[in-house]
């Protein structure tokens, strides 16, 4: 068991290696937002808030206990109406989320979906050295086990719509989206990087790129609360950058986040159903 985690965790590390090698030498890349003192106050501002009052309303249902329905119900609302003041911000900051040419983005998505692979087998490492020192398998995540619990076909099939469609439109808009650039503007400034094209200024713009795509790719692991699924998260953070500045269109990383979550989805579906199979 020890070198099947070994080799996953050495083909998660060239994958990753290689799709950000290939991403560089050929991406349209993404505009940085130079925002200013009153507007960099104002993003911090409303996403404050926006955290704020999500978490506030996830625990006001949470503690009404209405059961599964109600709060897939619940998300669904957030999720759109999360995606909805995302575009608004967006529109008022100047940041522009461009969805360039559908077709070669779903294209662009379709691939980088393939290298998420590389995610799995972290995380396949990750259970299996913890099997190995614990003895115990890695627990669930709630979102996970939630989903897991349900038996009602309609209601697998909605909460499946807010997992597969609506969670990774609502994140991508806002982490790649609209933070991306924020931050990619905000390290740029912190680098002096400006647009002469000499040598030190492109060592600075990649060094710039590289920093905000890990910071995003930190955040973004960090909103999934979970410690063992950190790594994996991460990794797909980046992945998803990456496919955002290949193409300069968002629809690429909704489209490698959709069928990634897709994929995590008839995972958990298949595993449930060979489990009562197997009773």
């Amino acid at each position: 068991m020890l070198i099947t985690a070994i080799i996953l965790g050495l083909l998660s590390l060239v994958i990753i290696t290689a799709v950000i090698f290939l991403t560089k030498k050929s991406a349209l890349g993404v505009p940085s937002a130079n925002l200013n003192a009153y507007q960099s106050t104002l993003f911090f501002f409303v996403c404050t808030m926006l955290l704020f009052v999500g978490l506030s309303i996830a625990k006001f249902v949470a503690k009404l206990d209405l059961g599964e329905s109600n709060i897939y119900i619940s998300t669904v609302f957030l999720q759109v109406g999360f995606s909805v003041a995302v575009l608004l911000l967006a529109r008022k900051l100047a940041v522009k989320i461009s969805i360039g040419n559908v077709g070669e983005s779903l294209k662009s998505g379709v691939l980088y979906f393939v290298s998420a692979i590389s995610a799995m087998m972290c995380g396949g490492c990750i259970s299996i050295l913890y099997k190995l020192i614990t003895g115990e398998d890695i627990e669930k995540q709630q979102a996970v086990a939630l989903f897991m619990d349900i038996d009602i076909l309609w209601l697998k099939i909605f909460a499946g719509f807010s997992i597969i469609v609506l969670a990774p439109i609502a994140e991508e808009l806002f982490f790649r989206g609209l933070l991306y650039p924020c931050v990619k503007g905000w390290v740029s400034q912190y680098f002096g990087v400006s647009s002469e094209m000499n040598n030190i200024n492109i060592f600075k713009n990649k060094v710039s790129v590289a920093v905000s795509a890990v910071i995003v790719s930190i955040l973004f692991s960090m909103i999934h609360s979970s410690i063992f699924a950190f790594l994996p998260i991460f990794i797909i953070g980046i992945i998803l950058v990456c496919a955002y500045e290949k193409t300069g269109s968002i629809i690429a990383p909704i489209t490698t986040h959709m069928l990634f979550n897709l994929a995590n989805v008839l995972i958990i579906v298949f595993s449930q159903n060979e489990s009562l199979f197997n009773k």
